[in-house]
């Protein structure tokens, strides 16, 4: 295990690979023996472990800081894990960085209780065909420092913009694990924006305040499902600022994409009056809304338009409707039609080409 003591590690501008991290260190002038590599760059490349024997890297949440203040204008990303398996990161502080934590092409990792604010972009990235990852017991905060449509608090996979717009192969960054994370204040983009083409990934247990969001760049929910097979469930969302706002939307950003989704057991609390909890775009095919949703003051009951029904997981004692048409409802109040006539605001384009940086 490599641990980090409490203290300041400003970023560097080098990179770490597997064979030049020590097995221990502190700050600059700690007697531990000097700052770990990592500390300096914020890079893990090519470590390789398993799953009896991980690669850790430890600090003390909310002590031991990543901070990228002195990097020119946060170019950097505060911790980049590159074409490594079974690491372990966990008790980090990341702030004043592009990025709080960038996943690339990596498998069977665990990020947990790290903290992330003061970023230009993103929270945390999980991108690059990375599978089976877990992000768990994480904070949020402050996103979006750059521009508030960049702003999402962890994002899976990439845009087609950014893929094959460019020429790239499709990010298909499945199975990764997205559960117990808090996101907000100043999350001014998606709390989880999961892209086109990652597939059977699971948000469970997330606590997201949405009073920040801006509805820059098509971020109007706290999650966004663009991909297939997901299972969205006891998720807990209050504060949207606007009645065109939606706590969760699924959408058919690219052909095939957005279908058989789950979203069952989650709680839309404290909202804009005449928000609505879910949003299943026409397009998609043989998403689930359960009627375990629970839905709180102010919110429409209405909750899809053009979705699926899939009985056996509604356990609610009014009737499940199939979707018929551009609107319907879980058995109580109706949906306007009006509202779903500029389809343009729950199906856009979101995401424009991000700076070659990126």
């Amino acid at each position: 295990m490599i641990e980090l003591v409490a203290g300041i590690y400003n970023l560097g501008d080098g990179q770490v690979d597997k064979e030049d991290l020590p097995n221990q260190g502190g700050p600059e002038n700690d007697n531990g023996g000097g700052r770990p590599a990592m500390a300096v760059s914020g890079v893990i490349n090519g470590r390789i472990g398993t799953t009896k024997n991980p690669i850790v890297f430890c600090g003390t949440q909310n002590r031991t800081i990543i901070d990228g203040a002195d990097s020119v204008r946060y170019a950097s990303s505060g911790i980049r894990i590159l074409k490594s398996q079974h690491v372990r990161l966990a008790g980090f502080t990341v702030q004043n960085v592009l990025k709080g934590v960038d996943t690339q092409n990596s498998k069977d990792s665990d990020i947990s209780y790290i903290s992330t604010k003061n970023t230009l972009q993103e929270g945390i990235r999980i991108r690059y065909n990375s599978v089976r990852n877990t992000v768990r017991d994480c904070s949020v905060r402050h996103t979006g420092l750059m521009y508030a449509g960049v702003g999402e608090g962890i994002y899976i996979g990439s845009s087609r913009k950014n893929s094959i717009g460019y020429g790239l192969a499709k990010d298909e960054s499945d199975y990764n694990i997205i559960q117990n994370n808090k996101f907000g204040p100043g999350v001014t983009a998606e709390a989880i924006d999961i892209k086109e083409y990652t597939s059977y990934g699971k948000v469970i247990n997330n606590e997201i305040d949405g009073k920040d969001l801006s509805g820059w760049n098509g971020a109007i929910s706290w999650i966004a499902v663009k991909g297939n097979g997901w299972t969205i469930q006891g998720n807990k969302g209050k504060n949207l600022k606007s009645s065109k706002f939606v706590g969760i939307k699924v959408v058919a950003i690219s052909k095939g994409q957005g279908n058989k989704n789950i979203i069952k057991e989650n709680r839309c609390d404290l909202q804009k009056g005449g928000s609505l909890c879910v949003f299943i775009a026409k397009g998609t095919a043989g998403n689930t809304i359960a009627c375990s949703n629970i839905v709180g003051p102010l919110w429409r009951k209405a909750t899809m338009s053009a979705a699926t029904i899939t009985k056996k997981l509604c356990n609610c004692k009014t009737r499940c409707l199939k979707a018929s048409g551009r609107s319907s409802t879980l058995g109580v109040t109706p949906v306007l039609r009006s509202y779903y006539d500029a389809d343009a605001l729950f199906n856009v384009e979101e995401e424009a080409a991000r700076p070659s940086w990126d």
